[in-house]
């Protein structure tokens, strides 16, 4: 089995509120064919593609210091479910500035995240069986879909997706 890597491009560290009320998309618009469709319901599968950490920095649920979504395609919509990492063999590999390196399991519906405390900045790289896609830049924001959105914001190219 051949082994690809890929190197992105830098995305400057900025967050952009992405909190949305709107419903779940026809399912046929996504790669995978399903949707998070339990609104704003406690569960590790919830809102694939949405930025995380802005959304729970309300109050509501768990303070994450790193989380996100790794899709099929760069152009994924809000709720559709991303990579299932848990049957892909998935995870997203953190390194902080000290470069301790730690590895972040990808669920079933694409999403990771971490409550870890992590010396900023860190670099971030997505890896499975077939190859890794690394993101250099050292990044000091973990909300990573705040980028990381269907049309990519800040330079980002769009989702972060499986090698």
């Amino acid at each position: 089995m051949e082994m690809r890597t890929f190197l992105l491009f830098a995305v400057p560290a900025v967050v952009v509120a992405a909190c949305y009320t709107g419903g779940a998309p026809d399912p046929s618009l996504c790669a995978t064919k399903a949707v998070w469709s339990h609104g704003n319901s406690e569960s590790p599968m919830m809102h694939p593609g949405w930025a995380c950490i802005d959304c729970h920095s309300n109050g509501e649920g768990p303070r994450y210091t790193i989380a996100g979504t790794v899709f099929p395609k760069y152009n994924e919509l809000d709720d559709c479910n991303g990579s299932n990492g848990a049957s892909g063999g998935l995870s997203v590999v953190i390194t902080d500035k000290n470069g301790a390196s730690f590895s972040l399991a990808v669920n079933s519906v694409g999403n990771f995240y971490t409550r870890q405390a992590i010396a900023m900045p860190f670099t971030a790289k997505v890896m499975s069986a077939t190859g890794e896609i690394a993101m250099n830049t050292p990044q000091s924001i973990g909300d990573c879909n705040s980028c990381h959105a269907q049309t990519g914001n800040s330079g980002a190219p769009g989702r972060i997706v499986a090698p």
